[in-house]
């Protein structure tokens, strides 16, 4: 299953092409579900001279300058979603030169220093971060709110946090801290925080989102510190928690018959844009483009997206994320799965074969993946052994 590592804000995501009209071939466009996507990397360079870093280079900088910036910036007292490492939000492209070592790498848009953190730099005016990441080991301490207090990025709040009911409860006191509020503030109301699971079927990790950033902690029960990103401030709106609605044609609650600035008008502002589709709800919906510009073209779901669909029969209730390796042997090129999918999502006979249909199911390879088209619904799988399921899509058909 894909794991989603220090640096990845969002999983990667795909959007999803309708169905193709008759004797139309049409070419299946992957897309990222977010330009803040990025891997997993290591704050060492994996090659010191493999090219050339837009900032003051190293040779302008002794080793013992560079040392020396280094020991002091890193444990530098974070303060949430303002200041890590020695700069801030506010600190400019410019200003860093004289206060950061010399950066080892980056890595889309990302810019790794040996102080331990990356910083995305905004690409026009002060050139001030767009966004600022603790990566792995970094020692600088994080104050937070009692019952956790002064934090370390790796460090357990187990003895703080028993329960996942206590965990939600703290973001709540936490957020009330951060927004300077009294207790009985409710930054979910307020739209100031909010609560994501990163892999819903697993809850094997949570994210405590505020304007500023967020926290990633481990689902395990030792509820460790694994992320802390800033971001730049936002309105947080609730998370679509509505499941996946295959017979009705529904995700999120949303159906085609909305115009896209209705369902825009409840999700906010989008996360992402590109030619192919809108994405929302931190990446994990979409909405399809096409030609006519007052309705989406399809609904899609993507990794990330919180509520479940229930397919009914041996398949249950599952959640995108997930793995379909119980239903697919590793022989299967995913046909045997097409066919279970809609024997089970259009309540068939167990030999009933969808592809003499008159409008047949359909497998098409995707590089990596495989989309299969059904009657109501397009649904992607890793062409890997344990089938992970990364995405839905409504078409408009």
């Amino acid at each position: 299953m894909h794991k989603i590592g220090p640096l990845s804000i969002l999983a990667l995501g795909f959007a999803f092409s309708c169905a193709p009209k008759v004797k139309t071939v049409q070419t299946y466009q992957p897309l990222a579900a977010s330009q803040d996507a990025v891997p997993r990397i290591s704050y060492e360079p994996t090659n010191p001279n493999g090219g050339t870093i837009p900032y003051k280079p190293a040779a302008e900088m002794s080793p013992e300058e560079a040392a020396r910036r280094k020991a002091k910036n890193e444990v530098q007292t974070m303060i949430f979603g303002l200041a890590a490492g020695g700069v801030s939000m506010q600190t400019t492209l410019k200003q860093s030169l004289d206060i950061l070592s010399p950066a080892v790498q980056e890595i889309q848009g990302y810019t790794i220093y040996p102080e331990r953190i990356a910083v995305r730099w905004n690409d026009t005016g002060d050139r001030t971060p767009l966004a600022i990441q603790i990566l792995p080991d970094h020692p600088g301490p994080l104050p937070l709110r009692d019952p956790v207090g002064v934090t370390h990025i790796g460090e357990s709040w187990k003895a703080s946090l028993s329960s996942e009911e206590r965990l939600l409860s703290y973001l709540k006191e936490l957020g009330a801290a951060i927004e300077k509020r009294t207790n009985d503030y409710d930054c979910t109301q307020d739209k100031t925080c909010r609560l994501s699971l990163i892999n819903p079927g697993s809850k094997d990790a949570y994210d405590l989102e505020f304007r500023r950033g967020f926290l990633r902690i481990s689902g395990d029960g030792e509820f460790r510190l694994e992320v802390i990103a800033f971001d730049q401030p936002k309105s947080l709106p609730p998370r679509l928690l509505e499941p996946i609605d295959y017979q009705n044609q529904t995700i999120g609650g949303f159906s085609l018959a909305q115009t896209k600035s209705e369902i825009q008008a409840h999700l906010g502002s989008p996360v992402a844009d590109d030619a192919f589709a809108t994405y929302f709800d931190r990446g994990s919906f979409a909405l399809r483009k096409g030609s006519d510009l007052r309705f989406a073209a399809g609904l899609a779901a993507l990794q990330g997206y919180q509520a479940p669909l229930a397919f009914g029969g041996s398949l249950g209730t599952r959640y995108i994320g997930q793995s379909f390796a119980d239903v697919s042997k590793p022989e299967d090129d995913g046909t045997q799965l097409m066919l279970t999918l809609d024997r089970t999502l259009h309540n068939r006979a167990a030999d009933f074969d969808c592809r003499k249909l008159e409008k047949p199911c359909r497998l098409d390879p995707l590089g990596g993946a495989f989309a299969i088209t059904l009657e109501k619904g397009i649904f992607v799988f890793t062409d890997s052994i344990d089938r992970t399921w990364l995405s839905i899509e409504i078409p408009r058909i």
